[in-house]
């Protein structure tokens, strides 16, 4: 019981007794630094200290930059490339659809286009190269149609979705003729693309259905999605729509020179209909379909263009 006591009043003597800071030892210093003024040594000491904060609050930076970065996405941007902006009554042409995919892998994108269906009937949408892989175990390659083209010119709306390039086994699929069957080794799998860039996702075909006028080939935006490797999130980002005019040439049917198709034009071809070569009134000039014989296909090719400014 004493002892007891006893232990209770030293501690409780040490636990009253006044705080005295540590007294600064030579003692842990190496010989070398034992002979420096304990001033400088504080000095440097304190130096030290600075040091080694502003080291910690760079790298504490740093890493906060990274995670930032890691947390933004580099946005894709998609844009269209017409070959021939002022395009023909009647005539077919291609628009390619063109990615940017600045840092991103992208593995898959759904395409959604809208265009004023007075003026353009959409023909086809078609897959592009680049999600094309060749060299495999399978042979080469074409992108993956997630989802197939679907078209309607009621509205003039066109869209797919595609995807990386895929082993037919992967999908399920039976390899075609000249390719191996379905092996384990090396396992049937996708091929995310391995560098990032620009290129080709589908191929856009059109007619001009009206006989003049302009229009815009648009993306919808809200449809439109780019998928990309190691982001969860839609990384599209600028979208450019391309503006389209329909015009006419009149390059083989305004044979007065006028610079108009009108009843001359008209009455010229007409006045020749059903004559082959040979015949008094044959001249191949109006044979527009080069088939020998001027007939209702060549009148109604010009009549078509019948009242238009020619360029």
């Amino acid at each position: 019981m004493q002892t007891v006591h006893q232990a209770n009043n030293n501690a409780s003597s040490l636990l009253n007794r006044p705080f005295r800071a540590p007294v600064f030892s030579r003692r842990w210093l190496p010989p070398v630094l034992k002979r420096v003024p304990k001033k400088t040594l504080r000095s440097l000491l304190a130096t030290l200290v600075l040091v080694m904060g502003l080291v910690a609050g760079l790298v504490v930076v740093r890493y906060s930059t990274e995670l930032r970065k890691k947390a933004e996405v580099a946005d894709d941007n998609l844009s269209l490339v017409v070959g021939s902006v002022a395009v023909e009554f009647d005539q077919n042409f291609t628009v390619d659809v063109v990615m940017n995919t600045n840092t991103n892998r992208v593995a898959g994108i759904t395409l959604e286009m809208t265009v004023d269906p007075s003026l353009f009937e959409i023909v086809s949408l078609t897959p592009g190269p680049y999600f094309a892989r060749s060299g495999t175990p399978y042979g080469n390659l074409a992108s993956t149609t997630l989802a197939a083209a679907t078209i309607d010119n009621t509205v003039g709306r066109a869209t797919v979705s595609l995807g990386v390039a895929c082993d037919p086994c992967y999908l399920g699929q039976n390899p075609g003729d000249g390719t191996p069957p379905c092996q384990a080794t090396p396992p049937p799998q996708c091929y995310p693309t391995s560098t990032n860039g620009t290129g080709i996702i589908a191929t856009l075909t059109l007619r001009v259905r009206h006989k003049i006028g302009s229009g815009q080939l648009n993306f919808n935006q809200a449809n439109t999605q780019i998928a990309a490797v190691a982001y969860s999130q839609d990384v599209k980002g600028q979208l450019t729509s391309q503006a389209m005019t329909v015009s006419v040439s009149c390059q083989y049917i305004d044979f007065v020179d006028n610079n108009r198709i009108d009843l001359s034009d008209i009455t010229r071809i007409s006045n020749r209909f059903g004559s082959r070569p040979g015949d008094a009134n044959w001249d191949a000039l109006y044979d527009f379909n080069q088939d020998n014989v001027i007939n209702l296909t060549d009148i109604t090719q010009a009549s078509n263009r019948f009242n238009l400014q020619c360029n």
